[in-house]
């Protein structure tokens, strides 16, 4: 793909400690889904295309094997759901790498925080020229109410604007 024309975010792992899919929300529980918008959701709803059971393994392993996500003059997003339990803090972690380069259009790692109904940035990169790996890292190790919801699932997405 060229960057002007269809960049791609393409995550390589999850972005929480749980990475195994599940059919209820309890340990292993992944809901991941994907889409391009002219403006970024504003809420935690799923998003347009559901990943597949192969894109669920496609992003288990830290590997070269990509979910794309195209756009153009829009944003690219990734959105994951994950099952946390009675944990109250975890390590986020995005590693992935884009067509366009993030030092041309930023990505983002951000969290739902459920409390404010807003989303918050944990991680950017801005930096590293297309096609190369690189990882959004963050803890989250305080407030964890804060982000998980009644069934004790966490929403986090990466995001970045196709020019």
């Amino acid at each position: 793909m060229s960057p002007s024309v269809s960049p791609s975010v393409s995550p390589s792992t999850s972005v929480s400690p749980s990475i195994s899919p599940s059919a209820s929300p309890s340990s292993g529980y992944a809901g991941y889904t994907r889409g391009n918008y002219a403006e970024l959701p504003t809420n935690n709803n799923d998003l347009e295309t559901p990943y597949s059971v192969p894109d669920i393994d496609k992003v288990a392993s830290d590997d070269t094997i990509r979910v794309g996500q195209t756009g153009l003059l829009e944003y690219m997003v990734h959105q994951f759901k994950n099952f946390v339990g009675t944990n109250t803090s975890w390590t986020l972690n995005w590693d992935g790498q884009s067509t366009l380069a993030p030092s041309t259009s930023k990505v983002v790692l951000q969290i739902w925080d459920i409390d404010g109904t807003t989303w918050e940035d944990i991680k950017e990169e801005n930096g590293v020229g297309a096609n190369t790996d690189f990882t959004l890292s963050g803890n989250i190790t305080s407030d964890a109410d804060h982000y998980k919801d009644a069934q004790n699932i966490i929403t986090c997405r990466v995001y970045q604007r196709a020019t």
